[in-house]
Protein backbone atom coordinates (compact mmCIF):
# COMPACT_ATOMS: atom_id res chain seq x y z
CA UNK A 1 0.00 0.00 0.00
CA UNK A 2 1.02 3.37 -0.76
CA UNK A 3 2.50 5.40 2.57
CA UNK A 4 0.40 8.42 3.92
CA UNK A 5 3.43 10.72 3.84
CA UNK A 6 3.85 14.76 2.32
CA UNK A 7 5.18 12.65 -0.75
CA UNK A 8 1.92 10.33 -1.34
CA UNK A 9 -1.26 11.82 -0.21
CA UNK A 10 -4.29 10.18 0.48
CA UNK A 11 -5.90 9.33 -2.71
CA UNK A 12 -8.39 12.65 -2.82
CA UNK A 13 -5.60 15.09 -3.21
CA UNK A 14 -2.36 14.62 -4.74
CA UNK A 15 0.87 16.66 -4.79
CA UNK A 16 3.06 17.81 -7.39
CA UNK A 17 5.87 20.26 -8.44
CA UNK A 18 4.94 22.53 -11.41
CA UNK A 19 7.77 24.56 -13.63
CA UNK A 20 9.20 26.83 -10.51
CA UNK A 21 9.10 23.54 -8.29
CA UNK A 22 6.71 25.29 -5.50
CA UNK A 23 4.47 22.56 -4.38
CA UNK A 24 0.42 22.53 -5.39
CA UNK A 25 -2.28 20.44 -4.15
CA UNK A 26 -4.84 19.22 -6.38
CA UNK A 27 -7.98 17.47 -5.31
CA UNK A 28 -9.28 14.36 -7.55
CA UNK A 29 -12.47 15.00 -10.02
CA UNK A 30 -15.35 12.77 -9.36
CA UNK A 31 -15.53 9.73 -11.25
CA UNK A 32 -17.57 10.44 -14.34
CA UNK A 33 -19.89 7.94 -16.64
CA UNK A 34 -17.79 7.91 -19.62
CA UNK A 35 -14.01 9.57 -19.17
CA UNK A 36 -10.87 8.67 -17.31
CA UNK A 37 -8.93 11.23 -15.85
CA UNK A 38 -4.96 11.19 -15.68
CA UNK A 39 -3.13 13.01 -13.41
CA UNK A 40 0.36 14.17 -13.29
CA UNK A 41 3.35 12.18 -12.25
CA UNK A 42 4.42 11.06 -9.13
CA UNK A 43 7.12 13.11 -8.25
CA UNK A 44 8.86 9.54 -6.95
CA UNK A 45 7.81 7.20 -8.99
CA UNK A 46 7.06 9.31 -11.80
CA UNK A 47 3.86 7.22 -13.01
CA UNK A 48 0.25 9.02 -13.54
CA UNK A 49 -2.54 8.43 -11.33
CA UNK A 50 -5.97 7.28 -13.25
CA UNK A 51 -9.17 7.77 -11.92
CA UNK A 52 -11.48 5.46 -13.70
CA UNK A 53 -15.15 6.33 -14.90
CA UNK A 54 -17.74 4.95 -12.90
CA UNK A 55 -18.75 1.16 -12.87
CA UNK A 56 -21.98 0.33 -14.74
CA UNK A 57 -21.32 -3.25 -14.14
CA UNK A 58 -19.83 -5.54 -11.09
CA UNK A 59 -17.89 -6.99 -13.81
CA UNK A 60 -16.58 -3.34 -14.19
CA UNK A 61 -16.48 -2.63 -10.87
CA UNK A 62 -13.67 -5.81 -10.80
CA UNK A 63 -11.98 -4.88 -13.53
CA UNK A 64 -11.76 -1.20 -12.17
CA UNK A 65 -10.35 -2.58 -8.83
CA UNK A 66 -7.84 -4.95 -10.92
CA UNK A 67 -6.81 -1.92 -12.42
CA UNK A 68 -6.22 -0.38 -9.25
CA UNK A 69 -3.98 -3.04 -7.44
CA UNK A 70 -2.06 -2.98 -10.85
CA UNK A 71 -1.08 0.76 -10.01
CA UNK A 72 0.14 0.20 -6.53
CA UNK A 73 2.10 -2.82 -7.89
CA UNK A 74 3.80 -0.37 -10.34
CA UNK A 75 3.81 2.35 -8.18
CA UNK A 76 5.54 0.62 -5.77
CA UNK A 77 7.82 -1.36 -7.74
CA UNK A 78 9.12 2.05 -9.64
CA UNK A 79 8.83 4.52 -6.33
CA UNK A 80 11.18 1.84 -4.60
CA UNK A 81 13.69 1.39 -8.06
CA UNK A 82 13.72 5.32 -8.67
CA UNK A 83 15.39 6.06 -4.41
CA UNK A 84 17.18 2.65 -4.91
CA UNK A 85 18.48 4.56 -8.26
CA UNK A 86 18.89 7.84 -6.97
CA UNK A 87 20.75 6.47 -3.80
CA UNK A 88 23.36 4.72 -5.91
CA UNK A 89 24.13 7.43 -8.44
CA UNK A 90 24.53 9.78 -5.60
CA UNK A 91 26.98 7.32 -4.18
CA UNK A 92 28.83 6.99 -6.74
CA UNK A 93 29.02 10.98 -7.48
CA UNK A 94 30.43 11.90 -4.27
CA UNK A 95 32.75 8.74 -4.61
CA UNK A 96 33.46 10.43 -7.91
CA UNK A 97 34.12 13.39 -6.97
CA UNK A 98 36.45 12.65 -3.69
CA UNK A 99 38.98 11.11 -6.70
CA UNK A 100 41.12 13.96 -7.47
CA UNK A 101 42.08 14.19 -11.51
CA UNK A 102 40.90 10.52 -12.53
CA UNK A 103 41.24 11.54 -15.91
CA UNK A 104 37.59 11.22 -17.08
CA UNK A 105 34.76 13.76 -16.58
CA UNK A 106 31.73 13.07 -15.01
CA UNK A 107 29.32 11.79 -18.31
CA UNK A 108 31.80 9.19 -18.72
CA UNK A 109 31.91 8.06 -15.39
CA UNK A 110 27.71 8.42 -15.47
CA UNK A 111 27.72 6.35 -18.63
CA UNK A 112 30.08 3.62 -16.86
CA UNK A 113 27.57 3.80 -13.39
CA UNK A 114 24.42 3.43 -15.35
CA UNK A 115 25.76 0.24 -17.32
CA UNK A 116 26.59 -1.35 -14.47
CA UNK A 117 23.59 -0.50 -12.17
CA UNK A 118 21.15 -1.77 -15.23
CA UNK A 119 23.66 -5.13 -15.54
CA UNK A 120 23.15 -5.78 -11.55
CA UNK A 121 18.96 -5.04 -11.86
CA UNK A 122 18.70 -7.20 -14.60
CA UNK A 123 16.93 -9.90 -12.90
CA UNK A 124 14.90 -7.78 -11.15
CA UNK A 125 13.56 -5.62 -14.81
CA UNK A 126 12.80 -9.36 -16.31
CA UNK A 127 10.71 -10.17 -13.17
CA UNK A 128 9.17 -6.95 -13.45
CA UNK A 129 8.90 -7.44 -17.48
CA UNK A 130 7.00 -10.95 -16.89
CA UNK A 131 4.87 -9.66 -13.97
CA UNK A 132 4.13 -6.48 -15.90
CA UNK A 133 2.65 -8.71 -18.92
CA UNK A 134 1.24 -11.27 -16.90
CA UNK A 135 -1.10 -8.38 -15.34
CA UNK A 136 -1.52 -6.80 -18.46
CA UNK A 137 -2.66 -9.81 -20.29
CA UNK A 138 -5.32 -9.95 -17.45
CA UNK A 139 -6.67 -6.93 -17.65
CA UNK A 140 -6.99 -6.80 -21.36
CA UNK A 141 -9.05 -10.25 -20.86
CA UNK A 142 -10.62 -8.71 -18.59
CA UNK A 143 -11.54 -5.14 -20.61
CA UNK A 144 -12.56 -7.16 -23.20
CA UNK A 145 -15.23 -9.49 -21.28
CA UNK A 146 -16.17 -5.77 -19.98
CA UNK A 147 -16.55 -4.67 -23.51
CA UNK A 148 -18.94 -7.91 -24.97
CA UNK A 149 -21.16 -7.76 -21.79
CA UNK A 150 -21.77 -3.98 -22.77
CA UNK A 151 -21.89 -4.93 -25.91
CA UNK A 152 -24.82 -7.33 -25.40
CA UNK A 153 -26.55 -5.71 -22.77
CA UNK A 154 -26.52 -2.13 -24.56
CA UNK A 155 -28.29 -4.41 -27.65
CA UNK A 156 -31.60 -5.03 -28.54
CA UNK A 157 -32.26 -8.71 -29.70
Amino acid sequence: MIKNSTKALPLYAKLYRNLNTSLKVFKEPVPTLNSDWVGPADPDSNIRKIIYSKSTSDLETFHHKQRTNDYIWNDMFWREHNKKFFHEKSKFLETFKSIPESGNDASDSLSVFYKKFLEENKNLYDQYNREWYRRNFYSLMLSFRVALSNLFSNSKL
